[in-house]
């Protein structure tokens, strides 16, 4: 298995050699990468990858083992939402000729100041997946969930499930690969609130630490893969992200 619990409710990685898993089939993009071919990755969304220390340890990871037959692009902006995502989709984007992308913006969607209710933010997300397959036809596209907002940032969210729900019934309906991070992080909050409160001081962004120790590790999971964890270390700073 990829990823084991620690006591502390830390997530660790096992010492492997390998980047692919046998045990559960991997992102089309790293099998691609198995075979040698070079792959252009984008990451698309809000401050919840844009100013993450996540993009840059994935791209770490990845070029530890495929070196530089790995480009990732973080196309993410802080504050936006698929409202902006679809109308620069094309400039951000498709621009790219990605192989692969990863698209998150329920966070923002479900902001009330937003004004973007559920259908909107679905039409949007379908949109967005229909113009880069439109695009680039053989292009992954990879889904997330982030965390839940705490606190005063979740008042400003009250119906943040149902922009989840929504991201789960598009890929479902799609045929995408979904990362959800909302069940990982709820139980820590619920389980461990303290360690939560440590990983997002302001209630909303995780930080470096969250990035190495829970973000990384369960987005690995996901995506089917295995990772040495040396290939964490030096994960700290807040603008390390692979941006253009």
């Amino acid at each position: 298995m990829l990823i084991r619990r620690l006591g502390s409710g830390v997530l660790i990685f096992s010492y492997l050699n390998t980047l692919v898993s046998a045990a559960s089939p991997p992102a089309k993009f790293l099998d691609q990468l198995e075979h040698g071919h070079p792959q252009i990755i984008v990451v698309y969304g809000t401050s919840l990858t844009a100013n993450a220390a996540w993009p840059s340890g994935l791209q770490k990871i990845l070029r530890h083992h495929y070196g530089t037959k790995v480009r990732m692009v973080n196309a993410a902006l802080g504050g936006k939402d698929s409202r902006w995502g679809l109308a620069h989709l094309n400039e951000r984007v498709i621009r790219e000729q990605p192989n692969a992308v990863f698209i998150e913006f329920t966070i923002n969607d479900a902001l009330e100041a937003s004004m973007l209710s559920v259908t909107e933010s679905t039409h949007h997300l379908k949109s967005m997946i229909q113009q880069v397959r439109l695009a680039e036809p053989n292009c992954e596209i990879i889904l997330m969930v982030m965390n839940p907002p705490t606190a005063a940032e979740l008042e400003k969210r009250r119906n943040f499930t149902s922009y989840r729900k929504a991201y789960q019934t598009v890929a479902r309906d799609l045929k995408c690969r979904l990362i959800d991070f909302y069940p990982l992080w709820k139980s820590l909050m619920d389980e461990q609130p303290e360690r939560w409160q440590n990983y997002a001081p302001d209630g909303l962004h995780p930080n470096n630490l969250a990035s190495r120790e829970v973000i990384l590790p369960a987005l690995l999971e996901g995506l089917g893969c295995h990772a040495n964890p040396k290939a964490l270390e030096n994960i700290n700073r807040p603008n390390a992200s692979p941006h253009r």
